[in-house]
Formats: structure tokens, C-alpha cells, sequence
């Protein structure tokens, strides 16, 4: 049995290994999951409070495990018994971290880091967008961003050119330990907003917890920041590293001059760098994708992108699922943004959702947004009173949390229509009979609230 130290790199294995090189087959994957276990991994026994990879032990022998990380104390008899790599560590999370460095380090590319309060995936898709059609490129999937999902992305590196890494947090120290794993050169924060505030207390708790990603960047890394928002601004690194500058600051080295959203479902977006004006029209809405065009660009040159190359490739950009995605339904314009959710992401939806140039009515539904803690109920009053600011004429809340948003609305305008209900599958009755071809329709909810049941009941719906 090996003991592997509570954070150390793939080649203390190595090391262990090149001692019996001749008796055992070296792993050849890594793997947290039992169930889908190539044959040869390296089987990562992860433990927390609703599940535990021990438990599983036996089954990812019998699935050709040549190796397993276990919790000092668990290893089993029927391990003992065989001829396998056996680790025992302190904590096995951390463990799996430790070896997905080490693929990072030996890789030894650009990697890009990325995180924010919010348009973190939107991010992501826009520079992957912009780099792909001249770079190869390994993107974290879906929304893999945590201490899990992070490593298990950076098992996936198949010798691409540039890596683009998001990196997600609900905790203090969250990001830097990510960040110690995914060795970013260049890091870019959106945005810091009210968001995990359960986790991280307040807002200055977030920018302290986001803004780790530029001080675990690689010495001589480059920084990109959001010069429109403050709190970043404030907890910017001044020395050891490059910085690029975005914003509708004449400041600032990527400058948005102009964001044209009067076309439904349309984002024009006219960018000033080194003198000279550049723009692009893409699939979106809002006024806050101009940002998030402005930081894809300021990565892409970071890398080595040139503007009109960053700006013209932006034509292949699509959207991610759920995020602000335009639906037709039955007639009816339906944006579904219901992946997630927070105050800051859902008050950009909103405001989008108003600024809509068109004769159609415009109706939200909004879910609870979970995980503010205290600020809970002001947060959601305070998307009410924006949905009263742009003239929506409709909204329905769903959850008890959204209720307040409700209140916030009737605060700010005395009377309205809106209706609350505890579920998404009571959205469509009530809506049903109020919407008609053109009207638009906003779903936007945090994860937990579901209401994509929301979108499928409107498509077998019927009018």
C-alpha cells in the first residue's frame, strides 16, 4: 500500500510506479464514476454528504480498476488481495485535483480561466467561438466548473492548442483552489454580482472569493478586466502581471462604443481598439452581451488573436442551452433562459426583455434565485421593482422565495398582473389564457425551480 500525500502531483505516482514497473500495469484513465470505469483506470473513491465512492470499491474492480484513491483507513480486503495501485490520502478530493494538475502541468499549453457572477457559459461560448476557427481548443463541458467537474475536464486534454476553463464557486476558497489546479495564464472575471451569497456572505465576500482567479494566475499571465465594474477594479492585482482592459471606459483598451439590441433576438456590437472601430452582429439579447463580447476579445488577443480576426469569427457563435435561447412557440416568443439564475443575471434578462423593440406584450416568469441568505427577500423585491421599471405587462413568480418579487413589483407600481404559484407545472394555466401570437414570454428560474416545465408545457400546449 502507497501512501499519497494530501496534495502532490501524478508523478509521486510515477515515482511510486517506476519501482514496480514490472509487476503492474500503469493506470491508464482516471475516473470518479464506477459505473462507467474504463478498464485500467484509476478509480477515485470521492466521499461527501450524499454519496460515497467506498461504497462502491468493489464494483470498479470488477468494472478492471488497475488502482484506486481511497480515504486513509478504507482500504478493503479484496483490494489488498490483488495486484493494484492502492493510495491511501487524507482526503481523496483533493487527491483528484492533485493528479489533474499534473495533467495540466505536463500538458503545459495556454490554458484560459474564466468566472463571474454571471454569463460565465455565455463567456466561454463566445471565445470559444472566437478562437476555434484557427485554434484547437479543449473547453470545459457543460457546466463542469467545480472540484469535481474541473479535473475531470482537464482529464479530457487530448494536446490542443489552447484550453478554455471555467471555473464556478459557492464557498470561500473555491476559486483558488481551482485555480492551483487549472494554472490559468490568462484569467477573465465577468462580473461580481449577488450570487452564492449563503456560501460567501456578501457582495464584498463574492469579488474577495471571484477575484482569486486573477491571483492565481501564472506569474506573467494575463489579466482581463471588466473596468465597469467596480468591485473588480478594486481588488486588482497591480503588479506581476498583464492586464487588458474592456468597458465603455475611452480608458480602457477594449472599448464597447455602441450595443444596438432593437432587433429581437439580434446583438449589434461596434468595439474600439488600438484606434480603430470593429463590429459584429450576433444571436442575443441585451445590452449586457456587449461586455461579454468585449472580454471574448480581449482573451482572444491575449492569445494571439488578432481584433478583426476575434471580431469576424464572432459570426459563428451560437448560444448556449437555455441561456437567453429565443423559442417560437405557437406564435408566442419565448426566451428561455431557465438554467439558472441569480439577481444579477436575472435583472440583465429583464431589463433585455424591455428593452425590446416590438409590438407584442412582454411577460416574465420568474423562479426563486436560491442561495442569498439573508438578502434573499430584498434581492427578489428588488428584480420586482426592475420588472415594474421596464413596463412588463405580466409576471408570474414560482417558489416561495419568488414570492417576493411579487411584492416588489406591487411595491413599485400599486397594482399589476401577477400571479404566484408554488410549482412550474401551474405556469401554463394561468398564462395560457392571457398570452396570444407576438407577445413575448421571459423564463427565468435557478436550477432547483425547474421551470424548463415550464417551456415543454408550452410547446404541447394548446391555444
Amino acid at each position: 500500500m502507497t501512501h499519497f500525500p494530501s496534495y502532490a502531483s501524478l508523478s509521486t505516482i510515477l515515482d511510486v510506479a517506476a519501482t514496480n514497473i514490472g509487476k503492474r500495469t500503469l493506470p491508464s484513465h482516471v475516473s470518479t464514476d464506477s459505473r462507467r470505469l474504463p478498464e485500467g483506470a484509476l478509480f477515485v473513491a470521492l466521499e461527501g454528504e450524499r454519496f460515497d465512492g467506498h461504497a462502491f470499491l468493489q464494483s470498479a474492480l470488477e468494472s478492471g480498476a488497475s488502482g484506486v484513491i481511497v480515504h486513509k483507513g478504507r482500504t478493503t480486503q479484496a483490494i489488498l488481495e490483488q495486484e493494484l495501485w492502492v493510495f491511501e490520502v487524507e482526503d481523496t478530493l483533493v487527491a483528484l485535483g492533485a493528479v489533474a494538475r499534473a495533467v495540466r502541468e505536463a500538458w503545459g499549453g495556454p490554458a484560459v480561466g474564466i468566472t463571474g457572477s454571471a454569463g460565465k457559459t455565455t463567456s466561454k461560448a463566445l471565445l470559444r467561438a472566437v478562437l476555434e476557427p484557427s485554434r484547437k481548443l479543449h473547453v470545459t463541458p457543460g457546466n463542469w466548473n467545480n472540484r469535481i467537474g474541473l479535473p475531470l475536464t482537464l482529464f479530457q486534454l487530448n494536446d490542443p492548442e489552447i484550453s478554455i476553463l471555467e471555473l464556478g464557486t459557492s464557498e470561500p476558497g473555491e476559486i483558488q483552489a481551482l485555480a492551483d489546479i487549472a494554472l490559468p495564464n490568462v484569467s477573465w472575471i465577468t462580473n461580481v454580482g449577488e450570487a452564492h451569497l449563503e456560501g460567501l456572505g456578501s457582495l464584498e465576500g463574492v469579488a474577495i472569493e471571484k477575484t482569486a482567479l486573477f491571483r492565481g494566475t501564472q506569474p506573467g499571465g494575463t489579466l482581463v478586466v471588466n473596468l465597469d465594474d467596480p468591485r473588480i477594479v478594486a481588488h486588482l492585482p497591480q503588479e506581476g502581471w498583464k492586464h487588458i482592459t474592456y468597458g465603455s471606459h475611452e480608458s480602457a483598451d477594449i472599448q464597447i462604443q455602441e450595443v444596438d439590441c432593437s432587433s429581437p433576438g439580434e446583438v449589434q456590437v461596434r468595439l474600439r481598439i488600438d484606434g480603430a472601430s470593429y463590429s459584429a452582429t450576433l444571436p442575443g439579447l441585451g445590452v449586457h452581451m456587449g461586455h461579454n463580447v468585449a472580454g471574448a476579445v480581449a482573451s482572444a488577443i491575449a492569445l494571439g488573436i488578432t481584433p478583426a480576426e476575434a471580431m469576424e469569427n464572432l459570426k459563428t457563435y451560437e448560444g448556449p442551452k437555455q441561456r437567453m435561447n429565443i423559442r417560437d412557440v405557437n406564435g408566442i416568443h419565448v426566451i428561455d433562459d431557465c438554467y439558472n439564475a441569480n439577481p444579477t443575471s436575472t435583472e440583465a434578462a429583464v431589463v433585455a426583455l424591455g428593452q425590446l423593440s416590438t409590438n407584442g406584450r412582454k411577460f416574465a416568469v420568474l423562479g426563486d434565485m436560491l442561495e442569498l441568505g439573508n438578502d434573499s427577500a430584498s434581492l427578489h423585491r428588488r428584480v420586482g421593482a426592475i420588472a415594474h421599471s421596464v413596463g412588463l405587462d405580466g409576471l408570474i413568480t414560482v417558489g416561495r422565495e419568488a414570492r417576493e418579487i411579487a411584492v416588489g413589483l406591487r411595491d413599485a407600481e400599486g397594482q399589476s398582473w401577477v400571479q404566484e404559484v408554488e410549482q412550474a407545472e401551474e405556469v401554463w394555466e394561468i398564462l395560457a389564457p392571457a398570452v396570444q401570437p407576438g407577445d413575448w414570454v421571459l423564463v427565468k428560474g435557478s436550477r432547483g425551480v425547474q421551470l424548463e416545465r415550464v417551456v415543454t408545457q408550452m410547446e404541447g400546449g394548446k391555444k
